[in-house]
């Protein structure tokens, strides 16, 4: 589970620019206003990338996350309506579709827009284009306020919070991750402590954090290899890591793909399928 209480400082290279209310969303059901789209140039730096120079999964999640928590914040949902109020924007599940990661000192254009809300759930929706205007991300994603003291999801509209939005028909709610079956092969075993550098600013690891965590369970295991696209992303963060916590990681192979699942004293904490993609 993954938090994301308020804007962070500004990342290096990140650039927000005006929407386009042409932008392609529009024949997919979603509006196109300038107040709906979000855009944002990133310049993906060498800190962003792995030893093959292509943008980690674990950056790409953050890249998505700091849109969409700094779009809240220019729709009237920030801090002030949140965190200051003891609430934390939560994200639940994800789905993703990578055609190609990009590369050191490439520049992307990030582009976010809101789906129509579920009672307690805010979907969101995120596009990343290269240079030539190829689209190479998409992402879906639900999101939940949580209360900071209870830890339990909260009726938004009860402390006043709405994003108004509209989703093509049959994208949400976003199906549940599978566990492993008994046809799946498990591959490796880790026993994981959050660690200080991996937890976030409401002190529990941060879900992006997992996709390192599955990559090098993949090039630790000698019947894999690194996280590989295209591919099809599917995760469900079930519950929290609180720093210093202890939990077991367990990394399986599928019939089309990889398992990553994290859990302790049998209780799920994440599960993270990943498969080709086309």
């Amino acid at each position: 589970m993954d938090e994301i209480a308020s804007p962070a400082g500004s990342h290096s290279g990140i650039k927000a620019v005006p929407a386009t209310g042409a932008f392609d969303a529009a024949a997919q059901g979603v509006k196109s206003t300038l107040a709906d789209v979000r855009s944002q140039k990133i310049r993906v730096r060498s800190s962003d990338v792995t030893v093959k120079r292509v943008l980690r999964i674990s950056t790409l999640l953050k890249y998505i996350q700091e849109g969409t928590v700094r779009h809240t914040t220019e729709l009237g949902m920030g801090r002030d309506m949140t965190l200051d109020k003891g609430l934390l924007w939560v994200i639940t599940q994800q789905q993703m579709t990578v055609k190609r990661l990009p590369g050191y000192d490439e520049e992307i254009m990030l582009r976010t827009w809101p789906g129509e809300q579920l009672h307690l759930f805010f979907p969101r929706y995120t596009s990343i284009v290269d240079q030539d205007s190829h689209e190479i991300v998409t992402s879906k994603t639900l999101w939940v306020l949580m209360d900071e003291k209870t830890r339990r999801p909260v009726f938004p509209r009860k402390y006043g919070v709405a994003i108004e939005g509209v989703s093509k028909p049959g994208d949400f709610p976003l199906p549940r991750v599978m566990v492993p079956g008994i046809q799946d092969t498990l591959l490796m075993k880790k026993e994981c402590t959050a660690l200080f550098s991996e937890c976030d600013i409401n002190g529990h690891m941060n879900n992006s954090e997992y996709f390192d965590l599955f990559d090098d369970m993949m090039q630790g295991s000698t019947d894999t290899a690194a996280l590989q696209v295209p591919c099809e992303i599917s995760a469900e963060y079930i519950d929290e890591i609180p720093y210093k916590s202890h939990y077991l990681a367990e990394l399986y192979r599928l019939e089309k793909g990889f398992l990553l699942q994290g859990s302790s004293s049998g209780k799920d904490l994440f599960r993270i399928r990943l498969e080709p993609g086309r």
